[in-house]
This record gives structure tokens, sequence and C-alpha cells, in this order.
């Protein structure tokens, strides 16, 4: 039997309801502090608004609900991981960051 090796993967590992979630570092831009986001009218429920960044207006999303779990009150400013993907951004709000490739430095 011959067993291929798989690729390792560097993981942005963040807490959502409480519990850890990676997300692969290709998708991972960057983790923004939530100073305003502007309400969309009509928007479905998991988007909690809209933001500036540097310009660029991004969609920020409430994953927590959709994912069953229990939607923590933020503890100090809120926190988003900016994702990006074949050209689509977005911010998703989480609790902490637990590891990043560069907090391993």
């Amino acid at each position: 039997m011959v067993v291929e090796a798989t690729p390792a993967r560097r993981a942005c590992v963040v807490t959502l309801g409480g519990r850890p979630f990676a997300i692969d570092v290709v998708d991972t831009r960057e983790v923004v502090v939530l100073d305003a986001t502007t309400q969309v009218p009509g928007a479905p429920t998991a988007l909690v608004g809209v933001m500036n960044l540097r310009g660029n207006v991004l969609p920020v999303i409430e994953a927590r609900p959709l994912l069953g779990l229990p939607v923590h009150a933020a503890i100090g400013r809120a926190r988003a991981l900016v994702l990006a993907r074949a050209g689509h951004r977005a911010a998703v709000l989480i609790e902490r960051v637990l590891a990043s490739p560069s907090s391993k430095r």
C-alpha cells in the first residue's frame, strides 16, 4: 500500500461561539477591529452591515447562527477576520485569534 503525503497547510485559528475554527491562510487577509458598520436595509440577518476598509466596502458577516453556535458579546471592540477568494472579500465576526502563522515567530 502506497501512502501519499499530504502537503502541510498553515492556518489561522479563531474562536466562534467559544469553539476553535481553523481557516487556511491562503484565504485569510487580516484581522481588523471594527470601528463602525453601516446597516443594509432588507439584508439577510447574517449580514451585520458593511464596513469601509481603506476605501474598500466589505460585507460584515455574523456566521455563528449559520453554524448553530451561540453569539457571545464582544469584549471590548468587535473583531473581524477578512477573507478573500476568487476576487470576493468579506469580513467575518470573530471572538479572538488563538493562533496565526505570524504569532508563531
